[in-house]
């Protein structure tokens, strides 16, 4: 199972935002944050190896969290944890205990930081944490804070605007997003003509709908209810391998073929026949996701 074959038309018909409407870049380094956030324990998780180098590396999230009062307060909790290890990252019990404000802008601050710490340019640059990052460089883009107030636009401001601005620059993606708003909900094959009707806009589409599943599927940035939990699981353990697919245009027809509602049987291997350039690529993809998530997604 995909991410991308069970997105609701929802999230398609909201992926429209000025990405290059953001506000200016951040100063570099975490003085911004260290400001905002106030002192801390001297046992802190923040004055170790790992919180010094978040700090440095994540300085755009942070100080977007910490000039929001609801994701501030959830902040300045999490900066009371002491290290899980030493000079490692918060203890996770203690950040567990840790709320933010229900209110749609702390929720999407708040995400903003733990995409950067658990999967993006904290992952990757801070080895003293521990986390894995996600490798592909189009899911870990380097964007500027939004001031948009729909969270889905804002969503895909702070996390995608280069396959954004790719998208946009790109006629015949464009081109898809309108005929896929125009089929009837539901209607896969109609979807998929919109591909095969704009070949030149696959992997521009592709990328920038699967950045955004990523990281703006949940209700309170994209979503138009509770995340699927195959989505969620697929997204979270597969990322690199979907955002790798959708690189590859025969791989995407290939994954959006299979995905039809009314594939089932011969569908499935004239599918892979048609696609062949595809099929490495999707096989690595699929293969995550029954590995990690055959147990959520069925």
């Amino acid at each position: 199972m995909h991410a991308r074959t069970m997105a609701p038309l929802f999230v398609v018909a909201t992926l429209g935002c000025g990405a290059d409407d953001s506000e200016s870049a951040p100063p570099e380094g975490g003085g911004a944050w260290s400001a905002l956030a106030g002192p801390t324990p001297l046992d802190s998780w923040r004055n170790g190896a790992c919180g010094g180098c978040v700090t440095v590396e994540c300085s755009a999230s942070l100080r977007a969290c910490a000039s929001d009062p609801g994701c501030a307060r959830w902040l300045a909790c999490v900066d009371e944890c002491p290290p899980d290890v030493p000079d490692g990252d918060a203890a996770s019990a203690c950040e567990e205990q840790c709320s933010v404000a229900e209110s749609s802008s702390a929720e999407a601050a708040r995400d903003y930081v733990q995409s950067c710490r658990l999967t993006g340019e904290g992952a990757k640059g801070c080895p003293a944490c521990g986390h894995l990052p996600n490798e592909n460089p189009l899911l870990n883009q380097q964007c500027e804070d939004s001031n948009d107030p729909n969270p889905c636009y804002r969503c895909e401001d702070i996390h995608c605007c280069e396959t954004f601005a790719a998208y946009k620059a790109n006629p015949e993606a464009v081109s898809i997003r309108e005929c896929i708003l125009a089929c009837d909900v539901g209607d896969d094959d109609c979807s998929f003509q919109c591909l095969l009707d704009h070949p030149l806009g696959i992997v521009d589409w592709g990328q920038r709908l699967t950045c955004v599943l990523v990281f703006c599927a949940e209700p309170e940035a994209c979503g138009a209810g509770p995340l699927d939990p195959c989505v969620e699981c697929v997204t979270e353990n597969c990322a690199d391998e979907e955002m790798a697919c959708a690189s590859n245009a025969s791989c995407f027809l290939l994954e959006s073929c299979i995905g039809n509602s009314a594939c089932v049987g011969e569908c499935i291997h004239e599918c892979v026949e048609t696609y062949p350039q595809g099929q490495e690529a999707f096989e690595i993809s699929a293969t995550c996701s029954i590995d990690a998530c055959a147990n959520v997604c069925g």
